[in-house]
C-alpha cells in the first residue's frame, strides 16, 4: 500500500512539469496562423526583392498578450529591411529600411495632386500639402482605400520649425489602428505606428 502511494505521488510530480510544458507549447503556438515562411514571403514581396537577392535574413517570434507576430530582418546588396508581420492576418505592423523603397516613393507620387490656386485653402493655416493629400499618402502607404477604413481623423500640428498632419484611422478587417505623421511641407511620412484596437500600442517607428 505504501509503495502504491509513493508511485501515485511520483506520477503526480511527473505530471506537473509535463502539463506545464504542454500548456506552454499551446500558448506559444496560439496567435500564429501564418508560418515563418509565409511571413517572410509577405515581407519580401512588400520590399520588392527576391530571395536570391538576400544575403542575410533572420526571423523571430514576438508576442503581446495573445497577439503573435514575426520580427523579420534581411539585407540585400544595397539595403537593409526590418518588418513586423502579424502572425494571424499577415498585416504589416511595422516596416523600415535604410533607404526609401520603391513602394514608399510610389505612395508619395500617388499623393501628389494639382492644387487649384483659385480655391481658398480649407485649413486656416497655409501648407504646401493639403489635408486630403496627406490622408491619401497615409492610406496608400497602409495599402488601404478611404472607403474601407473608419474613424479617419486628421489634425494639423506645429512641431519644431515645421508642421505635420497627424492622421489616424481604423481597419476592422485586421483589427488595427494606424497613426501617421505627414510633413505638411514635403508630404513625406515622418513617423507611423500601428496598434491593436483591443490592446495597447505594441510597435512603432520613431520620427526621422
Amino acid at each position: 500500500m505504501r509503495k502504491m502511494k509513493k508511485l501515485v505521488s511520483y506520477l503526480l510530480l511527473l505530471a506537473i512539469p509535463v502539463a506545464a510544458a504542454v500548456g506552454l507549447f499551446f500558448f506559444n503556438g496560439s496567435g500564429y496562423r501564418l508560418s515563418e515562411q509565409d511571413a517572410e514571403d509577405i515581407a519580401y514581396k512588400n520590399a520588392g526583392v527576391k530571395t536570391s537577392e538576400i544575403s542575410q535574413s533572420t526571423v523571430s517570434k514576438s508576442r503581446s498578450g495573445l497577439h503573435g507576430s514575426y520580427e523579420i530582418s534581411f539585407t540585400t546588396s544595397d539595403n537593409h529591411f526590418e518588418y513586423t508581420i502579424d502572425g494571424q492576418s499577415g498585416s504589416i505592423l511595422k516596416h523600415k529600411s535604410d533607404h526609401p523603397t520603391s513602394k514608399d516613393e510610389d505612395d508619395t507620387q500617388k499623393s501628389e495632386e494639382p492644387k487649384d490656386e483659385t480655391q481658398p485653402s480649407e485649413s486656416k493655416e497655409e501648407t504646401a500639402v493639403s489635408k486630403e493629400t496627406a490622408q491619401t499618402t497615409a492610406l496608400n502607404h497602409a495599402g488601404l482605400a478611404e472607403g474601407s477604413v473608419t474613424n479617419l481623423k486628421t489634425d494639423l500640428k506645429t512641431e519644431g520649425d515645421g508642421k505635420v498632419f497627424n492622421i489616424s484611422f481604423d481597419y476592422a478587417a485586421s483589427g488595427l489602428r494606424y497613426k501617421y505623421a505627414v510633413n505638411a511641407d514635403s508630404g513625406a511620412i515622418v513617423a507611423y505606428t500601428t496598434e491593436y484596437l483591443t490592446g495597447p500600442v505594441r510597435y512603432s517607428v520613431g520620427r526621422r
